[in-house]
């Protein structure tokens, strides 16, 4: 109990010295104003995807029970971030951001998936992921508003 104590006196100070008046700022960026991220659902998308499949087949996932339980806590995080898009689009920017720090849900994932579905061969299953991922880039580089500053030797037609 005494190291939750000073975890939580620590946090509470922090927050109070450090982010405080920050947080004011971080708000009104990013939920008051009118800013929106026109590829959160998308990201959030990305992100839910492989959070769906963790949560429906985590028995096939050969891990120790603690990073299971992370792994869970961060897959219902995705999926409720892909349900608050639904309630609150206008937070798109702040979810958007949010879900940055989710990504590393996608890496999990997709890199336990041939272990995980063996029967159906570990190459089959990595084909099955890069051809997700292509058609994600596919359709970044197609009809992402950005997707021309990312292109390379074309830094000419931007002007």
């Amino acid at each position: 109990y005494a190291s939750a104590a000073i975890a939580i006196s620590a946090t509470f100070l922090g927050y109070n010295f450090l982010l405080r008046g920050y947080t004011e700022h971080l708000i009104g960026t990013y939920i008051n104003s009118d800013i929106q991220s026109s590829g959160a659902l998308i990201r959030l998308l990305m992100n839910a995807v492989p959070a769906a499949v963790f949560v429906f087949t985590r028995k096939k996932f050969k891990i120790p029970y603690s990073e299971l339980r992370l792994w869970i806590v961060v897959s219902m995080i995705s999926i409720s971030m892909l349900v608050l898009f639904g309630i609150f689009p206008t937070a798109s920017t702040a979810l958007d951001r949010m879900a940055l720090y989710l990504i590393p849900l996608q890496l999990f994932v997709f890199s336990h998936l041939p272990n995980a579905f063996p029967k159906y061969g570990a190459l089959n299953v990595s084909v099955f992921i890069v051809i997700y991922y292509t058609i994600v880039l596919f359709v970044w580089l197609n009809f992402a508003d950005y997707s021309t500053y990312w292109i390379p030797y074309r830094i000419s037609t931007l002007d």
